[in-house]
């Protein structure tokens, strides 16, 4: 038998994690659709090569708990578009119609905040998109409510279950040496990670988009762009 290629083993070892408090914490690779969605979202980007890892906290139940794919909601995944009739210039065919993704065709797409933003980032301040991560791959709700948020109770929670899957994801993607954390609980997980010299990337720390962040997040962008950081 042929062995599997690196993606698919690291997606396959996401699908295997049992969520160890299953009434508020769950893995959406245990579901068939979104580790295909994951699978075929990390080899068109391994094509790619990325240089910058862009991190969030973990998925949002409107976008990669739905979708599989880190800050990118079911509407994005589909169509590839920031709003009507404004394509995703940057994007070519990671995200829309042509990359393959499986949305469901009973109901319409589902939309996100935080994704729509973060990828109008993408489209306006990168040549060539960023690799798209969380530092919890895995979804964190309210005790009973997997259609809801749930901030870790503690960064050790995070490192604890994420750590190894973005130690995983840097050997996957070794073109990667800058990595732009984005929001509290995310910076406090790479400012520890770069306290114990575990990182050979260079980290820059921004602001998340929700909440109101959505200018200063574009600001530290654009000076990132200016300074030919990313």
């Amino acid at each position: 038998m042929a062995s599997l290629d690196p993606v698919t083993l690291f997606v396959e070892k996401l699908a295997g994690f049992a969520a160890p408090f299953r009434n508020k914490l769950r893995n959406p690779y245990s579901d068939p659709r979104r580790r295909e969605n994951l699978r075929l979202y990390l080899t068109l980007m391994r094509h790619r090569r990325p240089r910058v890892l862009l991190v969030g906290r973990d998925p949002g139940h409107r976008g990669c708990a739905l979708t599989g794919i880190p800050f990118t909601s079911e509407a994005i995944a589909a169509r590839g578009t920031l709003s009507s009739g404004e394509r995703l210039a940057c994007s070519g065919t990671v995200v829309g119609p042509g990359a393959g993704y499986l949305i469901p065709s009973d109901r319409p797409p589902v939309s996100e905040v935080s994704a729509s933003i973060v990828w109008e980032g993408i489209h306006r301040y990168f040549q060539d998109p960023p690799l798209l991560w969380n530092a919890l791959p895995f979804h964190p709700h309210r005790p009973g409510n997997p259609r809801s948020n749930r901030l870790p109770a503690l960064v050790a929670e995070t490192l604890a279950f994420g750590l190894p899957y973005l130690m995983d994801l840097f050997d996957l993607f070794p073109s990667v040496d800058t990595v732009l954390a984005v929001g509290g609980r995310t910076g406090e997980v790479f400012r520890r990670l770069e306290k114990e010299n575990r990182l050979r990337q260079t980290v820059y720390y921004l602001r998340h988009p929700s909440y109101g962040g959505k200018c200063n997040f574009f600001e530290q962008l654009q000076r990132l762009k200016r300074e030919g950081r990313i």
